[in-house]
């Protein structure tokens, strides 16, 4: 059977787009040795572009699924952090503020005002006095670093380099910033975000100035940047993956309403799965020997 690189766009804790996905995919390409253990056959290759969670409602769901993909294919599936992972973790002091002090910070912070309220919501009731310590207690233990949520968290990948059949494939969360454009500092980029990951979130100034506010991560990241879907020059695109030292970039991070081809070099796969982003038909990109395809679960494959 043919090999296949694939790569799946922002879930956003809508897991019937992650279902409908993984057993649309099968049908059309086989892409499971053993669907129901979720072993993938050989010559698959499977990334996923990074927001997991907030916006739906089952963001759990969702990492369970990851975690298993990842723990029965280590070495053929690859997770990316999103902008949305980082400000999980950038806001769990807030939660341990409010679950130390009776205070109500976390709705205020950058991730609870940006979906992360649905998350929290996932570990228990919020709506009722006597459970609110209770939720908020398990979502910190599950949270922190040596919690099963947290641990697999922090393992996501910053982004990932592969190959295809001859070609080079960027996957990345949002986008390059101007100054990680070339292959030599997205390298240095990397091994300098592995090695911050691990540094002391206090000796880092607390998790908001860790996991959102520092360069690595902030504003300006791969984790945050849009300036791709504003491309509208060939010879930019191809500028960009030439500089960079690959064929094709996949990233997602802005939704759309279908896949956003940028002169057969960049493709945008965020196509708005959620219902918060109109639930619109959950998408994958497909790169097989007779080229670049999108996937859409229930209408079938379209060339890139």
């Amino acid at each position: 059977m043919q090999k296949l690189l694939i790569g799946i766009g922002d879930l956003h804790g809508h897991y019937p787009a992650l279902e409908a996905l993984l057993s649309g995919l099968q049908d059309k390409y086989q892409i499971f040795e053993d669907k129901e253990n979720l072993i993938l056959r050989e010559g698959v290759e499977l990334n996923f572009t990074g927001d997991y969670i907030d916006r739906g409602e089952q963001g759990l769901k969702i990492i369970q699924t990851l975690m298993q993909l990842k723990e029965r294919n280590p070495s053929s599936v690859h997770q990316l952090f999103g902008n949305h992972e980082l400000m999980a973790l950038g806001c769990l002091d807030f939660v341990r503020n409010d679950l130390e002090n009776g205070g109500v910070s976390f709705p205020w912070s950058v991730h609870g005002a940006n979906g992360g309220m649905n998350f929290l919501e996932e570990f228990g009731n919020l709506h009722d006095k006597e459970t609110v310590i209770t939720t908020l207690d398990i979502y910190v233990q599950r949270m922190s670093r040596g919690g099963d949520i947290g641990t697999w968290i922090r393992k996501l990948e910053p982004l990932h380099f592969t190959e295809f059949l001859g070609k080079k494939v960027l996957f990345v969360h949002a986008g390059l910033p101007n100054d990680l454009r070339d292959a030599k500092t997205l390298e240095q980029y990397i091994e300098e975000f592995k090695k911050y990951l691990v540094v002391d979130t206090n000796t880092a100034g607390g998790s908001l100035q860790k996991y959102v506010r520092n360069n690595l991560v902030g504003n300006h990241s791969v984790f945050w940047d849009r300036s791709f879907p504003r491309i509208s020059d060939k010879s930019v695109a191809k500028d960009i993956v030439k500089k960079v030292g690959v064929d094709h970039i996949v990233i997602g991070h802005t939704p759309g309403t279908e896949i956003n081809n940028y002169f057969g070099r960049i493709f945008n796969i965020d196509v708005g799965m959620t219902p918060a982003y109109g639930e619109n038909t959950p998408a994958a990109i497909v790169f097989k020997k007779e080229g670049i395809y999108g996937f859409y679960a229930g209408k079938g494959e379209v060339k890139l």
